[in-house]
């Protein structure tokens, strides 16, 4: 049964969106069979408006909140996208996009890093290693040490600049800033993956490292302080690309307090592409694309972790407080907002020869779990890697003391107490096996 960890706090507003966020998930847990799954067994669907799980929101919601809150639809939802192919298990693609399909592979690992399943480390590692070969032969460019395809969530034409439109048409290759960067991370996940499996792991890390400097190399951009969305044909703002780039590792700690030094913010946050096209917001005020200039909460919830990772606080709060409104106010967490009004809107599109308005999608998983990641991963500060959890919390503003209880990980439940101002430890880490029922820290 659905049961996540719960958090409360002397903020009404987070308690509020919290309950609102978990309510959200659990109505997005249904009965599905599919890919490699054989029975049907309870999935995360992407959102009320869908009947199937997708792959990079069932990798981004695992990877956000999912592993820790529910184990069991985590590992069915994994397999749920899988297929086989010549003999092997690999990443199949939500309705033919498969630029992003090694994003399976985050989802994964987190699943791992939360709950005790040994096999499925050895399953997880050959499924990526696979999928990641069937795409080594696709789509990387030997001449720019890049990997081809579509940025990660932009599904839609009204992702992309005009020039970026005319090469998808034609079918040429294109380098999206974080379709890279996902990559190389999921290059040193399949490294600590076989080192755990006691198998070579050189391979691997020497492709990540060489992507990681062809990623400096391309996507850098001196003169707007930010790494380009696509290399060497857009210098436009990719809010997913830039918060990966920080998650990962790949920018360094000068290049990330320069992204959020330098980055447009909208009124209601971090918008997915900026700056808007024009063949959308010249149709009327206040219109834009539905996938340029428009806030998308799966990409808020990301500049707010690298908000922190970059010790960009206030722009983490930011986020944060943004989205809790909406979901408070809406009573539900809608898949896009308008950036100038913060009102659900799913921005224009082309469809069938027109452009046309969008819906913004209602009780979206990657919203809800966007928001959850705030919470456990941000202001908790739970993080988990090697079998140890390290415990990091930060309390904003206003905010005095925070708890959650029935926090499972692997075989263990415990419970988090964190209180500003008191004589107790700040930060707490140690190996899962040695976990009490309860830690309590001040801030």
């Amino acid at each position: 049964m659905f049961s996540p960890p719960f958090f409360v706090s002397d903020n009404k507003q987070l308690n509020e969106a919290f309950r609102i966020a978990v309510g959200d998930i659990a109505g997005n847990i249904v009965p599905y069979k599919g890919g490699v799954l054989k029975a049907e067994k309870p999935c995360l669907m992407a959102g009320l408006d869908y009947e199937q799980p997708w792959t990079r929101d069932t990798a981004i919601n695992i990877a956000c909140a999912l592993a820790l809150t529910d184990g069991e639809v985590s590992k069915n939802t994994l397999l749920s996208v899988l297929e086989e192919k010549n003999g092997k298990t690999v990443v199949a693609g939500s309705y033919g996009q498969t630029w992003d399909n090694v994003i399976w592979t985050l989802g994964a690992y987190e699943y791992l890093n939360f709950n005790e399943d040994e096999d499925f480390l050895g399953f997880a590692f050959r499924v990526s290693a696979d999928t990641l070969r069937e795409y080594e032969k696709s789509s990387f460019s030997e001449e720019l040490d890049l990997f081809s395809g579509q940025a990660v969530y932009a599904d839609g034409i009204a992702s992309y600049p005009d020039n970026i439109v005319e090469k998808i048409e034609k079918n040429e290759p294109i380098y999206a800033l974080s379709t890279n960067c996902v990559y190389y991370r999921v290059y040193k996940i399949c490294a600590e993956m076989a080192n755990k499996l006691h198998i070579p792991s050189e391979e691997y890390e020497k492709k990540a490292e060489n992507l990681k400097a062809a990623i400096l190399k391309r996507f850098e951009n001196v003169s707007t302080g930010l790494f380009d969305y696509f290399a060497g044909e857009s210098d436009a703002q990719e809010g997913l690309g830039l918060s990966y780039a920080v998650l990962f590792g790949i920018a360094d700690e000068k290049q990330s307090k320069e992204f959020f030094k330098n980055a447009h913010i909208t009124p209601n946050g971090m918008a997915c592409e900026w700056p808007p096209f024009k063949r959308y917001t010249s149709i009327g005020k206040g219109e834009y694309g539905r996938h340029c200039g428009t806030v998308w909460t799966l990409i808020s919830g990301a500049w707010a972790l690298a908000a922190l990772k970059a010790d960009d606080k206030k722009s983490f709060e930011r986020e944060l407080f943004l989205l809790a409104d909406k979901a408070v106010r809406d009573l539900n967490f809608y898949e896009i907002y308008h950036p100038d009004t913060g009102l659900p809107y799913g921005g224009l599109q082309e469809w069938e020869g027109n452009i046309v308005k969008w819906t913004s999608c209602r009780k979206q998983s990657w919203s809800a779990t966007a928001f959850l990641a705030m919470l456990y991963r941000g202001i908790a500060g739970i993080s988990v890697q090697d079998d140890a959890v390290t415990v990091t919390p930060y309390l904003p503003d206003g905010i005095n003391e925070i708890a959650l209880k029935n926090i499972r990980l692997k075989n263990k439940t415990f419970a988090l107490e964190v209180t500003r101002g008191k004589d107790y430890p700040k930060t707490f880490s140690c190996k899962i096996s040695d976990l009490k029922e309860k830690i309590t820290l001040s801030f």
